[in-house]
């Protein structure tokens, strides 16, 4: 018999698995030795002019990198499991992977390793996307660094066009280098640095025109982004002003407003202001149920009566609860009252009060319930329920619970001897709720 895993997977339908971790561990470690070399290399061709831009050990490791990438590339298309590399992209991999530099004796030719970048931006583009956490800090981080790589290239074409005699001051000529360039492309400009030939002047007047648009990227895009990182907050503060002028205006007193601001304080300090209801509702259905299946499932399996459900059964029921939260104080649960919800504790504390109101039975707490038997009798509630601290609970009805049912009969037989067999205990009200153990 299959686990609620396999059969969650069985009901995606067609394989439908996402990259391999062992993939993207690799694709991580060939675009670190690539982005290294767009670095070392041009470094090395315009501070040591001659010579190999890269040691010969460093060489044989980053070609042995890059061919065992392409061999692992070729394999997956012919296998059929890839479709991310044309043949034109297999191409340039195979030439990236070749060490003409070596094979040639031409160090020049170390720079056709650099074409293996025009696969890195589609890698990297893939990562952004596919980060939920920080989306637009890793956009902020993946702008700096391209505009750090044209940076240091176009310091060493500087370089290249001042044609100055290596000695002992390499390294001083590379940091004037990017000094200038630095101050070229913020179009701040000093003027200390200035061209002396007309090779470089051209060039200077290429980088400035790169200049006007990069820094016109910056404050159009770059802020944009710094905005956006706040939109939740915005959001937030806009909520709070507008029900501010409401109780402005209904003059509704002040011990309810603060309980109404410590509600929403609460859910964005928790949720990010963001009801977890709308976001699933804003999915579509197959996405909504697998979403539901995964935040509900292991508190629907607690209950007695639920353990032996079909997986399809318990993710019906997973989309029927919908989220919720208490505040400190609030009764959810009123002694007396007909039952008709049964309660799911995802977080947060209870406490389960005798019908006395004085005389504390139990506490209940993350991954409890209470008030099951809702699902099978309509009875009085023999407690009280109230929340110690906020509370985010998945609340289930009984016409729900019905309705899902409907849609199962075998099973729906089986509640039901169930719910004969219990009723000579429940006979009269609800037993107070009891913890999930």
């Amino acid at each position: 018999m299959m686990d609620d895993r396999s059969q969650a997977g069985n009901l995606r339908g067609p394989a439908q698995s996402g990259t391999p971790i062992l993939l993207n561990v690799w694709d991580t470690a060939v675009s670190v030795a690539v982005i290294l070399a767009a670095f070392a290399i041009p470094h090395a061709l315009v501070l040591r002019p001659g010579s190999a831009p890269l040691g010969l050990g460093a060489d044989l490791a980053l070609t042995s990198l890059l061919t065992a990438d392409f061999a692992w590339r070729l394999h997956r298309r012919r296998a059929g499991l890839s479709r991310d590399r044309s043949w034109l992209g297999l191409a340039v991999d195979a030439v990236a992977a070749l060490p003409l530099g070596l094979m040639l004796g031409m160090p020049q030719a170390h720079l056709l390793r650099l074409v293996k970048l025009t696969h890195l931006f589609p890698n990297l583009m893939g990562w952004r996307h596919d980060s939920l956490l920080h989306p637009i800090a890793i956009r902020l981080a993946f702008f700096a660094f391209w505009l750090g790589l044209s940076a240091h290239w176009l310091a060493c074409g500087w370089i290249v066009l001042e044609g100055a005699s290596l000695g002992p001051g390499t390294d001083d000529l590379y940091l004037d280098a990017l000094y200038w360039c630095v101050t070229t492309l913020t179009t701040v400009g000093y003027g200390d640095v200035t061209p002396a030939t007309s090779g470089q002047a051209i060039y200077s007047m290429i980088v400035m025109i790169l200049g006007v648009g990069v820094y016109g990227y910056v404050i159009g895009n770059v802020a944009s982004l710094l905005s956006r990182m706040d939109t939740a907050k915005t959001h937030y503060v806009a909520t709070m002003e507008r029900l501010a002028g409401f109780f402005r205006y209904r003059r509704v007193p002040q011990h309810l407003q603060r309980h109404v601001f410590d509600y929403y304080r609460y859910l964005w300090e928790h949720q990010l202001g963001y009801d977890e209801s709308t976001v699933l509702n804003d999915l579509p259905t197959t996405l909504r149920r697998e979403m539901s299946l995964v935040l509900k499932r292991g508190l629907v399996r607690k209950v007695s009566f639920l353990k032996d459900a079909s997986l399809e059964l318990v993710q019906d029921l997973c989309v029927e609860m919908r989220a919720a939260v208490y505040t400190p104080g609030d009764v959810i649960v009123r002694a007396g009252e007909f039952g008709r919800h049964v309660y799911f504790i995802s977080k947060g504390t209870v406490e389960v009060i005798d019908p006395d109101g004085a005389t504390v039975l139990r506490r209940l707490s993350d991954g409890d319930f209470f008030g099951e038997l809702a699902l099978l009798h309509r009875q009085r509630r023999s407690a009280t329920v109230r929340a110690l601290e906020y509370c985010d609970v998945y609340i289930l009805d009984r016409e729900a619970f019905d309705r899902t049912l409907a849609l199962y009969p075998d099973f729906a037989e089986n509640v039901r001897r169930i719910s004969e067999e219990r009723t000579p205990v429940a006979k009269g009200s609800d037993p107070a709720p009891r913890p999930s153990s």
